[in-house]
């Protein structure tokens, strides 16, 4: 019983701290960058850096068109984006996908396995 009591007042405590502006502030974006971190140790994902990715993908020299590079750019905004990009076009055996090539989607694939998955 106490412990219920007492987690009901960790509650109401953290519900109190974030009506407090000054609290929030200080927060910020510490949570959401907390559970990132966590679920990327939890996928077996690598510290994460869009930069790398997009200069990998442009060391290989393909022609994308205008829309692939948009489409490459929103999949590797995160690490989890360019994970579920991963898990759900990279496992198959002959990778397809609507905007990108045949090709590209190879070369993505490979790309984004080393650069998450490669330990």
């Amino acid at each position: 019983m106490k412990k219920v009591f007492f987690c009901l007042l960790a509650v109401a405590a953290v519900m109190m701290a974030f009506k407090n502006e000054s609290f929030k502030q200080w927060v910020g974006t510490k949570p959401t960058e907390m559970v990132d971190k966590i679920m990327a140790k939890v996928n077996g994902v690598k510290d994460y850096n869009q930069d790398d990715f997009l200069k990998r993908i442009d060391n290989e020299r393909l022609n994308f068109s205008q829309r692939e590079q948009r489409y490459i750019r929103n999949i590797s905004n995160s690490s989890a984006d360019l994970l579920l990009f991963y898990n759900r076009y990279c496992t198959e055996s002959e990778p397809s996908h609507l905007v990108l090539n045949d090709y590209h989607v190879t070369v993505v694939c490979r790309i984004t396995h080393s650069i998450l998955l490669d330990h």
